[in-house]
């Protein structure tokens, strides 16, 4: 009926919306680092949804944090601002399970990208071993879909990228935010 036809038209509208957000906020546009990083939070704040099964919010997040070689930074204050908003995201719908596993989609998918993408040096062995727990389990499910499936940061031939000690913090918060 008429109701999927709008929700369709809705979901392509914040679609639209996320993608120029995530424009705006990519190197070479014209805004500031403080500027793309208020843009990201806000795309955030969005409730993108999904698109061909995949949560909007952790792919944009991701692709800008590796577009701004954030992972890479030794000192950068993004990683706290996401947890951050993500949380107050879930305190405004603490009551609500769809949120709840809106945002465990999307922070499960987004530390996803990151085991995948990020290399740890010799000095951080302790923050590279996972234990087994209900994430790893997810994981290995995920990985089991095709290499083409899933995107930047996949298994077979996925980009590495030499994490400092932010980056490697932040995946560590959101381990624990998943498991929460």
């Amino acid at each position: 009926g008429g109701g999927a036809v709008s929700s369709l038209a809705w979901r392509q509208h914040q679609l639209q919306q996320a993608q120029a957000a995530a424009a705006a906020a990519m190197p070479g546009a014209s805004l500031t680092v403080a500027a793309n990083y208020e843009e990201l939070l806000a795309v955030l704040s969005m409730k993108l949804g999904f698109y061909e099964g995949l949560p909007l919010v952790a792919h944009v997040t991701y692709h800008c944090l590796l577009a701004w070689r954030c992972f890479e930074a030794d000192r950068t204050n993004i990683f706290d601002r996401i947890i951050h908003t993500v949380q107050l995201q879930l305190e405004r719908e603490n009551e609500c399970n769809e949120a709840c596993a809106y945002w465990l989609a999307n922070t499960a998918t987004l530390l996803l990208l990151l085991q995948q993408t990020l290399r740890t040096s010799g000095g951080s062995e302790g923050m590279k071993r996972q234990r087994r727990t209900w994430f790893a389990s997810f994981k290995e499910g995920f990985s089991s879909r095709p290499a083409s499936d899933k995107g930047a940061g996949g298994e077979g031939g996925a980009m590495q990228v030499g994490a400092k000690y932010p980056a490697l913090l932040f995946k560590q918060q959101l381990t624990a935010f998943v498991e929460k």
